[in-house]
């Protein structure tokens, strides 16, 4: 039955057991406030000027504007790793644009960023050995944003991307029924977002091949018993191979994501439980390589 739990580590959706979204953004911008804010570089002290700024802003070319400014500057603080600084303009920003119509919630393009700064700090938070209340936190507010977001804009490939990946996260807090219940999910949602996205003008997303590589992994991976219960329970266990979990890595080692060598390492393990040694043997070389290169280059 481990073997079984270790798949759905992706799993995440208990509507029953979520905290309003007050609870759960006071809750986490408690935590961010005392603790994230601190410890953002000092190079960047424009952020939380730059978001003040702009929340004020009310003509609608000042929105425009605003949103563009946005964009730039929260992707900048994703690039340089500043993930609090990130995640405080979005948060700060949808805290005092709650009222107004063309807020965080509805601009698509800035509604995901928040999204996936949810899973950046729940990231974060682990890294950084914080309480698990305040790791669930984010990810609860996180999905919950993705959900309601996803009743506006359906078709949001980067808002269904999110959303299975922070659905995954909470497999560490809730019940084995519910992660095997939401490994479906997760798998469909992952599909969709690269259907939708792969129609529109997008560059291939590695994380998306990265999570299919590990959902077909995982599913892979789970013995004859664990398989014979999920039937019971679920009738069709979920199916893949680690061909299929090989082909999802190989493709995001081919995209040349940011963390190469933890898809070089996935390589390395796939190859390892197909009994390809030697290829394994060669992964893993390579997968230390970029691991090195990285901390250089940090």
């Amino acid at each position: 039955m481990i073997l079984f739990l270790s798949f759905c580590w992706l799993s995440l959706k208990d509507a029953s057991s979520f905290s309003t979204r007050t609870t759960l953004t006071t809750t986490t911008k408690a935590f961010v406030s005392p603790l994230c804010r601190s410890r953002r570089p000092r190079q960047e002290p424009s952020f939380p000027t730059v978001a003040l700024h702009l929340s004020s802003s009310s003509s609608t070319s000042s929105l425009n504007d605003r949103d563009d400014v946005v964009l730039q500057t929260v992707d900048q603080a994703f690039e340089q790793r500043d993930i609090p600084g990130a995640y405080s303009i979005l948060h700060d920003l949808y805290q005092q644009d709650s009222t107004q119509h063309n807020n965080v919630a509805n601009q698509e393009p800035l509604l995901w960023r928040y999204v996936k700064a949810h899973y950046e700090m729940y990231d974060w938070a682990v890294a950084n050995q914080q309480p698990q209340s305040q790791q669930e936190a984010f990810v609860r507010s996180g999905l919950e944003l993705a959900s309601t977001g996803l009743t506006q804009f359906p078709n949001s490939g980067y808002l269904l991307k999110w959303k299975a990946i922070l659905l995954g996260k909470l497999g560490n807090f809730i019940s084995t029924k519910e992660k095997m219940q939401n490994s479906f999910e997760i798998r469909d949602l992952l599909l969709q977002a690269q259907e939708n996205l792969s129609s529109s003008s997008w560059t291939p997303d590695a994380s998306i091949q990265q999570a299919l590589g590990e959902w077909c992994f995982k599913v892979a991976s789970i013995g004859m018993m664990e398989r014979n219960v999920a039937k019971l329970l679920f009738g069709t266990p979920p199916q893949s191979s680690y061909q299929e979990a090989l082909d999802h890595f190989q493709k995001a080692f081919a995209l040349q994501p940011k963390n190469a060598a933890v898809v070089a390492t996935k390589i390395a393990d796939t190859y390892d439980q197909m009994n390809q040694k030697e290829l394994a043997l060669e992964w893993k070389t390579k997968a230390a390589h970029l691991a090195a290169e990285t901390a250089t280059t940090d």
